[in-house]
């Protein structure tokens, strides 16, 4: 059986930053998040805090228009996306502990 859990969701479907702030301790250290999008028209980043008050840019997930789904092996404080254009449809980020 895996042990692996949904620490937290949210959509966003707006220009807008998610409310997302996972509660992830910084001692853990792998994690994986999946973006589903909905139809429709948007960009999005997915963004990493180490402290809860900057937050940082994951590589090679900035300006995406289609789901993504990544794994971090670093201790972070928590994670969110950034909705920067927005037309229409939502975007969904779900953060898995391994």
């Amino acid at each position: 059986m895996s042990n692996t859990k949904i620490l937290t969701s949210d959509t966003v479907g707006a220009v807008a930053t998610s409310t997302v702030v996972a509660p992830v301790g910084v001692t853990q250290h792998k994690h994986s998040a999946q973006v589903i999008l909905s139809a429709g028209t948007l960009t999005y980043s997915v963004q990493i805090t180490l402290d809860g008050t900057n937050w940082l840019d994951v590589s090679g997930q900035t300006g995406l228009t289609a789901a993504t789904h990544f794994n971090l092996d670093q201790p972070i404080a928590g994670m969110r996306l950034n909705v920067t254009a927005w037309t229409s449809g939502d975007v969904t980020l779900t953060i898995l502990s391994a």
